[in-house]
């Protein structure tokens, strides 16, 4: 296992908030739907940046808010990177379409519903003439968590050929798989998901991961602009907790993310 502490010493605040806008299909192309392991369940799915010779592919979970612009940005970023992206939306198909973030009954719950879907996306992606190997994953927030659970299962690693999981919660009871290659990034100061969920468990955890911890970084730091406090759940309250940009953290993790999947992914 590799642990980084990462000090961030040129931070600069932009102001702006993030606008939420949903996904539409003229920019993701197709939009699909299907069943997942649940035989009541349906998962949908966006398809971008798909070509008629085989290559790798990357599916991209949201975080509690469900899919909005920031998904956009990592989208553009994973099709620059010569990926195919698969964006699965599990939250309009259970009834939850502007998102989880107030929802305690839900959320305080470990999200193997979501892990379900990560996985019968994976098993679909395997079948489709435009996929080159087992496709990655990367989750964000609820996302991230979705990911560092599933690390849990031996399903990842006979159907993903790596993860990366970004400010996730870090479930006490999850060991992860250590045959499986696993990326985490957390923020020292995030009031969502508290890096010492991660840190605690740092014994417990795969050799095949890596760890980095941005000090001074809030929640949601990879999406530009961003600077607010919105409602989220603590037990059966509502709090405000903060999201926060930051431009060293964003570039960090993303190229750090790109070596992972370069470095991880078969033919």
């Amino acid at each position: 296992m590799k642990f980084w502490l990462i000090s961030l010493l040129l931070y600069v605040p932009l102001a702006f908030a993030q606008t939420n806008v949903k996904f539409n299909d003229s920019f993701f192309g197709d939009s699909i739907s299907y069943q997942s392991g649940n035989a009541d369940q349906k998962i949908y799915i966006h398809k971008s940046n798909i070509s008629t010779d085989p290559k790798n592919t990357v599916i991209l979970l949201h975080g509690c808010g469900g899919l909005k612009e920031h998904y956009k940005i990592w989208v553009k970023q994973l099709t620059e990177w010569n990926f195919n992206v698969i964006v699965v939306d599990s939250y309009s198909p259970r009834g939850m379409p502007n998102g989880a973030c107030t929802n305690w009954n839900y959320l305080r719950n470990p999200p193997d519903d979501r892990v379900e879907d990560l996985f019968a996306t994976a098993e679909w992606i395997k079948s489709q003439p435009w996929n080159k190997g087992l496709p990655a994953v990367i989750g964000f927030s609820h996302g991230g968590n979705t990911v560092y659970l599933a690390s849990n299962s031996p399903k990842s690693k006979e159907l993903l050929s790596s993860g990366v999981s970004f400010y996730p919660y870090c479930w006490y009871h999850v060991t992860p798989n250590k045959g499986w290659p696993l990326q985490i990034h957390v923020g020292s100061e995030d009031e969502w998901n508290p890096a010492a969920s991660c840190i605690r468990n740092e014994r417990r955890q795969s050799d095949r991961l890596e760890f980095f911890i941005y000090q001074g970084v809030h929640h949601s730091w990879d999406t530009p602009g961003l600077d607010s406090a919105i409602p989220a759940t603590i037990g059966p309250t509502i709090t405000n907790k903060r999201l926060k940009y930051d431009d060293n953290a964003n570039q960090l993790s993303r190229a750090h993310t790109k070596r992972w999947f370069d470095k991880h992914f078969t033919n």
